[in-house]
């Protein structure tokens, strides 16, 4: 019964990790209009661009979601997955998602595009700044997460015999 259970587990696990990476990828593509501002060669965003980017706190909980079930299933499975990584790609996340709750900062940023054409050279410093810090941490997310589909398909080939 118990070999079963981890057999489960282990795939829902591996099919949220490709989830999660997948909206990395739908979070810098709603990104990408506002990397435009920052670095000049748009004015404003159009109101579909200020949607995604007012998608991106749901995207931020979804991930904040995956990375909650991640460190239960280190917890309950020990030894599946290296205990490090794991536990310096949920302790990102879950402080980016406790900052932009409480700053509700991808509403003000939306927000303050939609009313303003051309934002100040400072504000498009600070956002190219965020930007590029958000993607180192975001690279290093995503190694770790081809990590983890790779571990845990690695097990459950162990399992399968």
């Amino acid at each position: 019964m118990e070999r079963g259970f981890f057999q489960q587990a282990t795939l829902f696990m591996l099919v949220l990790t490709a989830a999660c990476l997948a909206l990395n990828v739908v979070g810098w593509i709603r990104l990408r209009a506002l990397w435009r501002v920052a670095s000049g060669r748009q004015g404003a965003l159009s109101p579909r661009e200020t949607h995604g980017l007012n998608q991106l706190t749901g995207l931020i909980r979804l991930e904040a979601g995956y990375f909650t079930m991640l460190f239960l299933y280190v917890l309950v499975y020990p030894g599946v997955l290296a205990l490090w990584p794991v536990i310096f790609v949920v302790l990102y996340h879950w402080l980016g998602w406790a900052a932009n709750e409480v700053t509700r900062t991808t509403l003000h940023l939306a927000a303050t595009l939609q009313r303003k054409v051309t934002p100040p050279s400072s504000f498009r410093l600070r956002v190219r700044r965020a930007l590029a810090v958000i993607g180192v941490l975001d690279v290093i997310e995503a190694a770790i997460l081809v990590y983890i589909m790779i571990a845990l398909g690695k097990s459950l080939r162990h399992v399968l015999g």
